[in-house]
């Protein structure tokens, strides 16, 4: 069986594989396996729906882009206190079946190794996580937690660099939006060009 007579099945499986690449990351660098995976979309329904009903508008941007519908998560199982999480909200979602479904047709059009550098690119622009030792309650995008961790550790000597973080803080959501803007239209390029 090749590629080119099962594409649903194997765009599932390339979408499986950059979740999975995203939750070995965090198990290495966080020296911890998950406990849980919460399903918020299918538990929160009812809210969704009430929110859907009461301004449509509303609901959508909370669905899309503010509130994870799956999380996988580290809580401890001594204390029961989160560790580290992968937040997947819809919109990313959305973008890494697209991009599953464009590293399958450069598998199938046998340019996967011109794309791959993009495809890197595309797939870290929608890599979020929260991070308890850094991160407080909300999920950022992997660089974002980075500089946090570095500039705002209270443990470490950069805890005065709050100001720095305040002010590169919009400038790092600025760079991810150009970063996944030139690589997928880069990836587009390269696609398109192979026929």
């Amino acid at each position: 069986m090749s590629l080119r007579n099962w594409p649903v099945s194997s765009v599932l499986l390339i979408f499986v594989s950059l979740v999975l690449l995203e939750t070995c990351a965090l198990v290495v660098t966080q020296a911890s396996i998950p406990s849980n995976i919460d399903f918020l979309f299918y538990s929160q329904f009812d809210l969704y729906q009430t929110l859907f009903n009461a301004d449509p508008r509303t609901a959508l941007k909370y669905i899309f882009l503010e509130k994870p519908i799956v999380m996988i998560l580290r809580v401890d199982p001594a204390s029961q206190t989160f560790v580290w999480g992968q937040y997947y909200y819809l919109a990313n979602l959305l973008l890494l079946v697209l991009l599953s479904t464009l590293i399958f047709l450069s598998l199938r059009r046998n340019v996967f190794k011109q794309c791959l550098p993009w495809i890197i690119l595309i797939w870290l622009c929608l890599f979020y996580i929260r991070v308890a030792s850094c991160c407080g309650a909300d999920a950022y995008w992997w660089v974002e937690v980075v500089v946090r961790y570095v500039l705002l550790d209270p443990q470490g000597s950069f805890y005065h660099y709050v100001e720095i973080y305040e002010q590169i803080k919009l400038g790092i959501q600025s760079i991810q939006m150009v970063v996944f803007v030139v690589a997928m239209l880069m990836l587009f390029r390269k696609l398109r060009a192979a026929g």
